[in-house]
C-alpha cells in the first residue's frame, strides 16, 4: 500500500503545480486585459477573452486530474488530506458576446 500513498502524493503535488500555473497565467492575463481596457484597445481585449478560454481549459484539465486522482485505488483514505486544498479559480460560465 505504500506505493499507492506515494503515487497519490506525487499526483497531488503535480496537480498543485498545475493549479499554481493556471493561477499565474490567469494573473498575467488579467494584467494584460486591464492594460488593453485602459488603452481602449478592442483588438487586445478580444485576444484577452480568448486567453480566458485557455485559462478555463487549464482549470477543467486540473479538475479532470483531481477526479482521476480520487479514483485511484485506496484513495478514499487519502482524500481527507487533500480536501483542504481548494482550487480558487472557477471558469466563467455562460456565453460571451
Amino acid at each position: 500500500m505504500p506505493e499507492v500513498r506515494q503515487r497519490f502524493h506525487e499526483e497531488l503535488r503535480a496537480v498543485e503545480g498545475e493549479v499554481q500555473q493556471t493561477g499565474a497565467q490567469g494573473r498575467r492575463l488579467l494584467e494584460k486585459a486591464l492594460e488593453a481596457l485602459a488603452g481602449g484597445d478592442l483588438e487586445r481585449c478580444e485576444a484577452m477573452i480568448k486567453g480566458d478560454d485557455e485559462v478555463d481549459a487549464l482549470y477543467l484539465e486540473v479538475e479532470r486530474r483531481i477526479l482521476h486522482l480520487f479514483a485511484l485505488p485506496d484513495s478514499g483514505r487519502l482524500r481527507p488530506a487533500a480536501a483542504d486544498r481548494p482550487v480558487a479559480h472557477q471558469p466563467a460560465s455562460g456565453p460571451r458576446g
